[in-house]
Formats: structure tokens, sequence, C-alpha cells
């Protein structure tokens, strides 16, 4: 009765963003992050069309003529980012521009790729020597397009003129505007265009390998824009209405401009409450790339949204050869408590995994700092740049989820980051980062209100319980402990067994083991090998975003989960009722 009641003053406050929504949130933005990463590569290497200079931020303005600047600690005053909307739309352009190539001369091009398709005609091919230049880019692209999938509105939208003007046109006051009379109008000659496009492009692209769905997805999405702005001129050329080409240019211009404002437009592509259009309308803007030296350090972003006054923190996966040398260096590594005040039981070091350890606290022998010492100087400088009441979130996947875990600990007992409230950190598919101690002192920042966490993972994925724990016994039970907030993606039932229903999300919470062997069971239960499925073929691919992202997108949309905590409940008030779902 009175788990009940406490449920219910929950439900009865002020609606927060629930913990899904937080998750699906962070994983897009990344995604466009890390998109973007792999644009200034192609951009710089000359592969694609938009100039470098139109997708500089701050950290390719930064001097680096000296160890202090290469260090992470150069000052400067100006910020100049890019947002989610300048972001999409250069994909737009980008991908719109080689499909018509694509169209135009039967060849493969650079952008979108299959990695597995072995004949002359799949569109958007690199070769393997490319794939240097942007490893993650068919995996993040992938990702994108099931987003876009997910997101896209088949309602009919016209780009009005007047209220999205180009720089070298002034709009006629007299202008004809059919959305002034009726904006929700959509006749049959809309939707009969807006199938056979459909039908059409699907026909055109054909089905590929694997990544099939790169250049299927990825084209109608860009593409539909086009086709919104050609049924103005279907219709008897509407004046008022950009045409197919003046779309263009106007996207061009406000990207060479960085007048995000009038790339609005593009969330009428998206269903309303849509994370594509959450992202088109957000006025976050990623100011800081560190990816100078990808073969020796771990890549990260940070985005800053000054009207909400947010910093999210984002760390890239495993991608480098260095990479993977630090994700499978497991052994554990004794360092130095950051927690001064006293708890139960502080012990003076903790044990963490040797390898994400080193890739943030390897020092440096010319300027004696770290990795962490750059990161949170950077940060530390973008929470001022947004305000007092300033709010830190730190998210990545896989290698980049348990360096985020890793960090967000460090960070949460630094007062220069938590004055405001929990640094919130939400991760895909992270593997083990610490033993005993470390889940320790991560419930004492939990229970002081300095950190929350929140772990997103797939059932099926093995990784998110490496390092292998069976064999490896200490006198308090298993050496390898997850904190925080588990949060466990089902499987999703097709077919005839929709019969049964869908399982439900889990989400518990990493408390203590009470005993000896309380510990070596649950050791024996998180063991890598159960954690595989059946079909051990698809190991690799339950480890994936995309995967995760799929998963995510059902239990939203579904009406199966709507009583799960996953989809009523923010991270805050979860961590309220955490006792409860141990």
């Amino acid at each position: 009765m009175e788990k009940e009641t406490k449920l219910l003053n929950m439900s009865n406050t002020k609606k927060k963003m629930t913990l899904l929504e937080l998750g699906e949130t962070c994983m897009a933005q990344a995604m466009l992050i890390f998109l973007f990463a792999d644009l200034r590569i192609l951009s710089a290497t000359g592969q694609i069309q938009s100039k470098y200079e139109h997708l500089c931020i701050d950290s390719d303005r930064s001097p680096r003529f000296s160890a202090q600047d290469f260090a992470g600690f150069a000052e400067y005053n100006e910020t100049r980012g890019v947002t989610a909307a300048h972001i999409m739309a250069i994909l737009l352009l980008e991908i719109t521009r080689e499909a018509d190539e694509v169209a135009a001369s039967k060849q493969p091009k650079s952008i979108v790729f299959d990695s597995t398709d072995k004949t002359k005609n799949a569109p958007f091919r690199l070769k393997k020597k490319d794939l240097q230049a942007a490893q993650g880019l068919p995996t993040l692209l992938h990702c994108y397009s099931e987003m876009v999938e997910t997101d896209i509105s088949e309602s009919v939208h016209h780009v009005r003129k007047q209220e999205y003007p180009m720089d070298a046109e002034i709009p006629s006051s007299k202008a004809f505007h059919r959305a002034d009379f009726d904006p929700d109008v959509e006749d049959e000659d809309d939707e009969v265009m807006f199938n056979s496009f459909m039908k059409k492009s699907k026909a055109a692209l054909g089905r590929q390998a694997d990544f099939k769905r790169i250049t299927e997805l990825q084209k109608m999405a860009t593409l539909q824009n086009s086709m919104m702005a050609k049924h103005a001129s279907f219709r008897g050329n509407l004046e008022g209405y950009y045409d197919e080409e003046e779309i263009v240019q106007l996207v061009e211009q406000s990207i060479e401009n960085r007048d995000n404002d009038r790339l609005l437009f593009m969330k009428n592509f998206f269903k309303e409450d849509s994370i594509s259009r959450v992202l088109v309308e957000s006025k976050a803007e990623m100011v800081w790339l560190s990816d100078w030296h990808t073969t020796h350090e771990c890549t990260y972003a940070i985005s800053i949204d000054r009207e909400e006054n947010k910093v999210l923190l984002v760390f890239r996966g495993a991608y480098t050869s260095s990479d993977w040398k630090h994700a499978t260096d497991s052994r554990g590594t004794a360092t130095s408590n950051p927690i001064k005040e006293e708890y139960p039981h502080r012990p003076k070091t903790l044990r963490l995994h040797r390898g994400f350890w080193k890739y943030l606290f390897r020092v440096r022998k010319d300027t004696a700092t770290t990795k962490y010492d750059e990161i949170a100087s950077k940060l530390a400088h973008y929470c001022n740049l947004v305000g007092e009441s300033f709010s830190v979130t730190v998210c990545g996947h896989s290698l980049g989820a348990a360096l985020a875990t890793v960090f967000a600990f460090y960070a949460s007992t630094e007062e220069r980051f938590t004055c405001n409230g929990a640094i919130e950190t939400v991760t895909f598919g992270a593997p083990f980062v610490g033993g005993h101690k470390f889940s320790e002192a991560v419930r004492h920042q939990e229970d002081t209100g300095k950190l929350r966490i929140a772990k997103f993972r797939v059932v099926g994925d093995g990784v998110a319980y490496l390092p292998p724990t069976l064999l490896t016994m200490g006198k308090r039970g298993a050496w390898w402990f997850h904190s925080g907030m588990n949060v466990t993606l089902p499987s999703i039932r097709t077919g005839p067994f929709k019969v049964f229903g869908q399982p439900q999300p889990k989400v518990t919470y990493n408390g203590p083991s009470k005993s000896f062997v309380g510990s070596y069971l649950r050791q024996v239960r998180e063991f890598y090998f159960w954690q595989i499925p059946v079909r051990f073929w698809l190991a690799v691919k339950m480890h994936t975003l995309v995967e995760h992202k799929k998963r995510m997108s059902v239990i939203n949309s579904a009406k199966d989960y709507g009583n799960s905590p996953l989809v009523k409940y923010s991270l805050e008030e979860l961590y309220e009722m955490r006792d409860e779902l141990k």
C-alpha cells in the first residue's frame, strides 16, 4: 500500500522527461554529433561538397602551438557551434546530391555504403581503404535511418517564402498562401503522390545485404523534403511557396550563415513530439569535438543548450586499434578514492578496469595533466557559459559508456559540476568498470544527490557482462559489479508470437550484495556466456546502437508497455524509489 501511494504521488507531480525519453534524446544527440564528426573528416578530405568552414566549431578554432594547447588548456573567447538542425540539413544536402549523381551516372558514390554488398551496382559504396576516414559512418547512418523512418510524417507540408525568406529574395506581401486559410488541408492528389513516390523510391534502390536499409531509408527520408516542395509545383506553382531548387538554396544559405531559425521548416517533416522534431527545434549546439588524435586518445564531444541551461558530454565507442587495446585491457588497477568525505567502510583505493582508467588518467609527460583534466576543464568552461543553473548529462555507447561512467563518477566529486544537482549519466551497452569498492563509492554519490546512472542494455548483449566474472573471485565475492540503474530492453516478438504479448522492459537498481554467497550467485547469473543469444551469430548485432534504438522505438510506440516504469517515470523519480527496484 505504501509503495502504491508513493507511485501515485509521483504520477501527480509536474511531468518530467521520462527515462525512455531521456535515453532516446541522448542517443539521438550523440548519433548526430558523431555523424557530424565523420562529415568533418569527409569534408576535410574533399569527399563531400560541404565546405569545412561550414562545419567549423570551437575545437577547430583553438590554437595548437604549445604543449598546453594540445593538453586542452587553450583560452578562447568566441563560441561557435552547430545545432542538430544544422547537421540534419547538411545530411539532407549531401545525401540528396549523392542520390542525384548515382541516378545520373549509375556509379557508386561515397556518402552511404554497404560494407558487405559485392555487386557493382550497390549505391553509395566506399572501398575498404576509405573506411578509415569515417569508420562509424555506416552504423550511425543506419541508426539515423531507423529514427527518421519512425519519426517521419506522412502529412504534406509546404515551405512558405514569407515565413522563411532567402537572402536574395524579398517575398511579396500580396502572395497567396494556401496555409493562411487552411494549413492542414491534404487532398487526395497529395496522398496518392506521396505513396507513389515512396514505392518508386523503394523499387529504385532495391534490397541490399545487412546495411540495405541505410541507402533505402536515408534516401526516402531526405528526398521527401524535395517531394513536398514539388507538391506546390504539381498543384499549379502556388505563389509564395518554394520549389525543389529553391528549398535546396534556402538550406544552403541557412547552413552558410548558420541561421538555424530558417531551418525550422524541417520540423514539419516529422511527427509531433518525435525525437527528430525535438532535435530540429532544439537550440543545443555542438561546440567542442576532440578527435585530433583518435589513434591514441578517446574521442569526446560537448554540446550546450543556452535556453535549457544544459551541457551534454558524449564519449565515442571503440573504432580504432587503440580503442580496442584499452577495452580489452581488463586487469584491475588500484587508484586513490576521489571522495574526500567519510562514508561507511570508505576505502583509500578503488579498483577499476585498467584500460578504461588509463584512457582517462594517463599522465602526459610534457604537462603532467591527464585526459580527465582536459575534459573537465572544457566541461567547466561551457557550464559557466550556459549560466549558473546549468545541468550536466554524460552519455556513451560501449567503450564510450564505460568512459562516461568513470568520468561521471569522478566529476561528481567536484563541487563545480554538482552545485546545481546530480550529474545524469546515460549509457548503452556498458561493460563492467569496477568492483565492490567502486560500486559502494558510486552509491554514496547517489545517496548524496550528486550522481544518477541509467544503463541501457539489450537482452542478448554479452558485452554488458564483460570482463567475464565467473572465474574471478575476491574476499567479498565477484570482482566486477555494475552500478546505477539497469534498463534491460527485451526482445520484440513478431509474427504469430505477438499473441503472447510483449515482454516488459526491466528497470532494476544495483544494490549491494548482502553476503559472499549472494555475491557469488550474482556473479554466476551475470556470467558472459549465459547472456549470448541462442542464435549466437546475432551476438554482435545485439550490442549495436541500431538494436538499442530499434527496441526503444518499439517500446515508445507500442501500447503494451504503458505500465512500465521506463515510460512512466523520470530518472530522478526512479532513484527516489530505487529501494523497491533492487
